[in-house]
């Protein structure tokens, strides 16, 4: 449980580090703001209804329950491909870039 916990968490520096390089000083407060309202919007309060809606419908409980690795696959994936196109960094975190 450890290792998956380990896992399922180790995103957050890198999504971090990709506010603070792809985001100007004046805007990464509400970078971060948003990045944190997303993350709860859009996991963990909405799947338990996601969760329950299918279990309900399929009356399968364990397949309701299956779909959360497999949509969290999705997001590494949709993460991977997305670190790809990143640009460089915003010029005040350059190296050499005068602030």
């Amino acid at each position: 449980i450890a290792g998956a916990q380990l896992f399922m968490w180790c995103y957050n520096a890198p999504v971090n580090a990709i506010l603070v390089n792809s985001v100007s000083s004046g805007l990464r407060v509400r970078a971060f703001a948003l990045s944190i309202l997303l993350i709860h919007v859009l996991g963990d309060a909405i799947s338990p209804p996601i969760v329950g809606v299918i279990s309900r419908v399929t009356g399968d409980l364990h397949l309701g329950l299956l779909l959360v690795p497999v949509t969290m696959l999705l997001s590494g994936i949709v993460w991977a491909v997305g670190w790809r196109v990143l640009p460089d960094g915003t010029p005040e975190v350059r190296p050499g870039a005068s602030a």
